[in-house]
């Protein structure tokens, strides 16, 4: 047990934490302008072909993010045997990655939702990254998959994308982000390290990807 002084303390700094984390979750009026410009971007200019989710099976997906989601799914089912397992798809596009995951599994108990920011002529939620808990709540979703999506193309800090993704993981969840690794200010990759050490109940391993040496894959566990 900590010393009273040092338990003070040490409670000042995780409300500082959940104050700092609740003002990351809150997008600005700039935000708002920037994620909005987003949209009316991809409206008028689709995204360059080596990014887009058009047709994108559930094998090409597994290869973009170096993982088995069959296999991580099978386990989320049995870690959380007494509730649906809520899957998202971040910046879904036209992908089947979804698709062909429901029909390998066939499990009554699982939960799909789609996001993206474009108009892709079929249903899904519009919504940013930076948007999720506004649009979701927190503590919704068991997996989080964004391969090259609104957390790689947003131009907001990617600080608040990575926030609310984290927020939006149930306690035993996990994200897995493609991102790149470029060297300015709102390098995705430095700004998940920085997370990691201020948030005690995530881990972020900073993984290769293999498409190009500037990418990374950001896998996220929620404690």
């Amino acid at each position: 047990m900590p010393q009273p002084k040092k338990r003070t303390a040490l409670i000042q700094r995780r409300q500082n934490q959940r104050k700092k984390q609740s003002r990351l979750l809150k997008l600005s009026e700039y935000d708002r302008k920037l994620i909005l410009q987003e949209r009316r971007f991809h409206q008028l200019d689709p995204v360059p072909n080596i990014y887009t989710t058009q047709e994108r099976t559930l094998r090409q997906v597994n290869k973009e993010h170096g993982k088995n989601f069959s296999e991580i799914v099978r386990k989320l089912a049995k870690k959380f045997p007494k509730r649906p397992v809520e899957i998202l798809d971040e910046g879904t596009g036209h992908s089947k990655f979804l698709q062909e995951l429901a029909q390998q599994h066939r499990m009554p108990s699982m939960r799909f939702t789609t996001t993206d920011i474009r108009d892709i002529g079929k249903p899904v939620h519009d919504a940013a990254p930076e948007e999720l808990v506004a649009k979701f709540g927190k503590n919704r979703f068991h997996l989080i998959v964004s391969t090259w999506g609104g957390t790689h193309f947003s131009p907001v800090r990617k600080e608040k994308a990575l926030v609310n993704i984290i927020a939006s993981l149930v306690s035993g969840g996990m994200a897995s982000v493609c991102v790149s690794n470029e060297s300015d200010d709102n390098n995705p990759v430095r700004i998940a390290q920085k997370l990691a050490r201020k948030l005690k109940n995530v881990s972020i391993r900073v993984e290769p990807q293999y498409r190009d040496p500037r990418y990374r894959v950001l896998s996220i566990h929620k404690r």
